[in-house]
């Protein structure tokens, strides 16, 4: 005991005895920055993609979001706080779950809430749309089902790990498209779904969930009725607090949910499944981040595709961006067409992100 109040004791010291390095920012900047800090008109906050961040003026930043939660068809203000009527049924559900063994007294008290806070909304801007629209976030933690959907995504996650379209981060992109090789008469297309979280109908993702459970050999924790009892209750809770006023999201999946993210992937998983089988179009490259997708159409074909994507359900509508000059922007990349000398029966383009022509979209 002696020897380890010892050692302790001296890396405490060594910890409060370092100096830290000098900044390399000069004093003008520290000031500038500080200035930034203290400046109550404006907010700094991160762009929706990219490494950027953004200095926007408060005003600018609210008349955003109000025009976002303004749009009376997405959105309905609310007359009281559901915080306290969610979180009674929350409550009541556990101990049935608990009585029954489905999770234990640890389990129990880690999903049970006893301090509730409302899930609150915030934006990001959208540098790559004119007029810098904001995507809605809705910040969960603290509200009543924050915990259950943290649980609820650990459980549905394996659901979603064997797609060999999905994407998890720009160097998977990287990897996945060093050695494509598209033909000529083939053009660089992403496909993007509009408002993903709030197109999403409920019924949709309840039922595109319930069938992954089922086909999948992977153990739960849980019968798949109660995993789909408590996943409707994390996706209907849907409101939000904002600016001293609570709203109701209308439609779609909840936002800023944890396990949203994951019934999203579900959802476009299925989506992209039925959409590439019956498609008649020659398909060579399909990759995924979430609702955005990376592929390669021929040229004549865009539309066809295109509207064979929207075909597969009414509510999720794609966008497209067709690549300009052999470039085209995907997550924080951008990808360059390069010219390869073929051989034999080879493509004569290969659609290529190697390393150096990595830019932030």
């Amino acid at each position: 005991m002696f020897m380890f109040c010892y050692i302790r004791s001296r890396i405490a010291s060594t910890i409060q005895s370092m100096s830290l390095n000098d900044s390399n920012l000069t004093k003008d900047e520290q000031r500038a920055l500080k200035r930034l800090r203290n400046d109550e008109n404006i907010v700094i906050l991160p762009a929706d993609k990219g490494r950027v961040t953004v200095v926007m003026g408060k005003t600018d930043y609210h008349d955003k979001i109000d025009a976002l939660v303004n749009d009376k068809r997405t959105y309905e203000e609310l007359k009281r706080d559901p915080t306290p009527a969610l979180q009674r049924k929350l409550n009541s559900k556990l101990p049935t779950l608990k009585k029954r063994n489905a999770f234990d007294t640890q389990r129990y008290y880690r999903l049970r809430c006893s301090v509730p806070q409302p899930p609150k909304l915030y934006g990001f801007p959208k540098l790559h749309k004119p007029g810098l629209p904001m995507r809605p976030i809705v910040s969960f933690c603290g509200s009543p089902t924050y915990q259950l959907s943290k649980y609820l995504t650990t459980i549905l996650q394996p659901l979603t790990d064997k797609s060999k379209h999905k994407l998890q981060s720009t160097e998977d992109l990287i990897n996945a498209t060093k050695t494509v090789q598209i033909p000529d008469d083939y053009k660089l297309v992403s496909f993007d779904v509009k408002s993903l979280f709030t197109s999403i109908p409920l019924q949709l993702a309840l039922q595109c969930t319930e069938t992954a459970i089922r086909q999948s050999t992977h153990p739960l924790p849980l019968p798949t009725d109660d995993i789909m009892d408590l996943l409707n209750l994390c996706l209907t809770s849907t409101y939000f607090h904002y600016n001293g006023k609570h709203y109701k999201q209308l439609h779609g999946t909840a936002m800023g949910s944890p396990v949203s993210v994951v019934i999203a992937e579900i959802v476009m998983q299925n989506i992209e499944e039925r959409a590439l089988s019956t498609c008649r179009q020659t398909i060579p490259l399909w990759l995924r981040y979430v609702d955005d997708t990376f592929t390669a159409v021929r040229h004549d074909e865009i539309d066809a595709f295109h509207n064979h994507l929207n075909e597969q359900n009414t509510d999720i509508q794609f966008t497209r961006e067709v690549e300009e000059n052999g470039k085209l922007p995907f997550l924080d990349c951008l990808v360059v067409e390069t010219s390869v000398t073929t051989t034999d029966n080879s493509p004569s383009q290969d659609y290529n992100h190697p390393d150096n022509q990595t830019t932030p979209s």
